[in-house]
């Protein structure tokens, strides 16, 4: 069998090995989507020289994933027929970038398929995003930059365009099974006070939303009511200050219930800003940390 330039052995290895260490440590968590951003030095894709046709089609055999030409139609004259290669020359030509959506990522043939969300690549990023882990979104990542220079006549390693790519940024979001209540993280004196005072029949919860006018239908109908409060979310805001530059930087970390029905079941979606493994490491503690309370 061919082996694919798009697609080296090493790295495939390498996603592999990252693969099985957070199955490893994903004990009560599934991956739900993850977001990996490359901030590079103009050098590491060649924009301005790829051929968009042939780069149209690398992207649609590797991963069948389509143009996304939301942001460039508006350039396009109604009742003008335009190639998806056109599209993407136009794209690159007036915003120096080209979108993709839909597609999947096949891992080892059809062993392990990975929906993808969306790709982007330009002269200063490259972002993806798909239904999967953090290490799988940063080697589509650099595939995509393998891809675009063979779309511009080079067959360049990855070993080589590494040094081009000065940051990279994550966002790992997970399906947790908690074992206690969203609401539980919350202080004891409010959940105590959500118990005592809200929930009770005839508490101040069942007082909340429409009532009748008449006194006596909204007394009747109280009687008839009772009350269960959950917590929908827990939006923490984690603020870094580099002490060289100065530059402040706010990062997510949330704790979101994944459904109505899921209230009070602790079922929660987990977002942070870190990669896969360490975002599954972060969950796992801190069902730790609270089982022992």
């Amino acid at each position: 069998m061919k082996n694919d330039p798009t697609a080296p052995e090493d790295l495939r290895r390498e996603l592999e090995s990252s693969l099985e260490e957070i199955e490893k440590i994903s004990i009560n968590q599934e991956p739900r989507t993850a977001t990996v951003r490359y901030n590079i030095h103009p050098d590491a894709v060649p924009i301005s020289s790829l051929e968009p046709e042939m780069f149209v089609r690398l992207i649609a055999e590797k991963f069948s994933a389509r143009f996304d030409d939301s942001e460039i139609r508006p350039y396009i004259p109604d009742g003008v027929d335009v190639s998806a290669g056109q599209l993407t020359r136009l794209s690159l030509e007036k915003q120096d970038k080209a979108r993709f959506k839909g597609g999947v990522l096949r891992i080892g043939g059809e062993d392990r398929i990975t929906p993808i969300e969306s790709m982007m690549i330009g002269n200063q990023n490259i972002a993806v995003t798909l239904s999967g882990s953090t290490d799988e979104a940063e080697y589509l990542c650099k595939r995509l930059c393998i891809i675009a220079w063979l779309a511009a006549g080079y067959d360049r390693k990855w070993a080589e365009l590494r040094p081009h790519v000065s940051m990279v940024g994550y966002t790992t979001t997970t399906l947790a099974q908690l074992p206690f209540r969203l609401r539980d993280l919350l202080a004891p004196v409010l959940n105590d006070y959500l118990t005592t005072v809200v929930d009770p029949d005839g508490g101040i919860g069942a007082q909340m939303g429409y009532q009748f006018i008449d006194s006596e239908l909204r007394d009747e109908a109280l009687q008839q009511r009772f009350s269960v409060s959950s917590c929908q979310s827990i939006k923490l805001r984690v603020n870094n200050f580099d002490r060289v530059s100065g530059i402040a930087e706010e990062c997510v970390l949330d704790f979101l219930l994944f459904s109505k029905t899921a209230a009070n079941r602790g079922l929660v979606m987990v977002t942070s800003e870190l990669p896969s493994s360490k975002h599954a490491k972060l969950v796992e503690d801190v069902i730790q940390k609270l089982n022992t309370q």
